[in-house]
């Protein structure tokens, strides 16, 4: 890991001239043209150089506090710009009103927002990158190396790359990793001592409150840290899961896709689960929890493969299968209701 020296040096370290002055243009185009905000031709940009978000972020923060790419730019944690460089720059196009350029950074707070895939959801430092998902949201990030990460609902990572290892740490929810194959190792973290190692595979991993799963779908995944550091590597094919301090394996059901859980493709299968656990699985990715209200139909036994984007077909199925009713109400969806004679 980077000394704090390290990474104090990195905030300090100035952004390539032309690259802010290409990141003040595209801020000046927005505002202009706000379609712009969304285009191939921004995101190609972005995606471009990791120096690319850095400068974008660093322009859009100085002017957002009103010092318009100033000598007060200095003031803020970011990377610190000279002065006259800065001028030039602003000199370029004719001046903007303040509450204009406001309102095109709202637009580009909401596509950080909105796009994952676009901005890291806190300003990049060096190679840093953080990203979050909202509920019911899935989303899919391709990383420098190539290999690509996908975000369960409700999920918050941070990633790093480093000359001798790939880092990933998992603050919150669900990572799964399709794993470029390099000499440097992909690590994916839960918390400072437990670790997930690999080279060129496919595994995903979830953090809980007080427990932790590992599930390997393609290559072989090591575990490291403290007292875990003896376990056994897990194959794929395989799950571990740590809670109440023990470790257990499990197999792993048979997926949708070959290669990646059922949940980086939107969907999500049953085979005869218990409706009262579906459920548990559906509000992951409800935007209006579900309740089942008839508890006598808690242990009815489910099967099908329901689109994680498609609450309501889930919701519908139910209501077939255990003829009865459901009810949106301010605070949820009401399973289990039985049938009116109108109905």
């Amino acid at each position: 890991m980077n000394s704090s020296n390290q990474g104090n040096s990195h905030q300090n370290r100035v952004i390539d001239p032309q690259i802010l002055a290409e990141a003040c243009d595209w801020l000046l185009d927005i505002e202009a043209s706000p379609a712009m905000l969304t285009s191939a031709k921004f995101e190609a940009w972005l995606r471009a150089h990791p120096e690319h978000v850095r400068a974008f972020n660093h322009a859009a923060n100085t002017w957002q506090l009103g010092s318009v790419l100033s000598q007060e730019a200095n003031s803020l944690d970011q990377p610190s710009v000279p002065s006259p460089q800065v001028i030039s720059i602003a000199q370029r196009r004719p001046a903007k009103s303040l509450s204009k350029v406001l309102t095109a950074l709202a637009a580009t707070v909401c596509l950080m927002v909105f796009s994952l895939s676009l901005l890291p959801t806190t300003p990049a430092s060096n190679n840093i990158l953080a990203y979050q998902t909202q509920q019911g949201e899935i989303q899919q990030l391709q990383l420098s190396d190539s290999s690509a990460l996908y975000l369960d609902s409700s999920s918050r990572v941070r990633v790093e790359m480093q000359d001798k290892r790939r880092d990933v740490e998992l603050i919150q929810g669900r990572v799964f990793s399709q794993v470029a194959h390099q000499p440097r190792e992909f690590v994916v973290r839960v918390n400072h001592s437990t670790e997930f190692v690999a080279l060129g595979t496919a595994y995903s991993v979830e953090k809980l409150a007080s427990a932790w799963t590992l599930e390997v779908y393609q290559g072989v995944v090591g575990v490291r840290g403290g007292a875990l550091s003896g376990t056994a590597p897990v194959h794929a094919g395989w799950g571990l899961k740590y809670q109440d301090n023990k470790l257990s394996r499990y197999r792993l059901p048979p997926s949708l896709q070959a290669g990646q859980p059922d949940w980086s493709s939107h969907r999500i299968q049953f085979d005869a689960t218990r409706l009262e656990q579906a459920i548990r699985q559906i509000n992951r990715y409800s935007p209006q929890p579900l309740t089942l209200e008839d508890k006598d139909l808690a242990g009815f036994a489910i099967s099908g493969v329901f689109n994680l984007q498609d609450v309501e077909d889930f919701v519908q199925s139910v209501e077939g299968l255990t003829q009865t009713r459901s009810v949106k109400t301010p605070e949820g969806i009401l399973l289990g209701l039985p049938r009116g004679a109108g109905d």
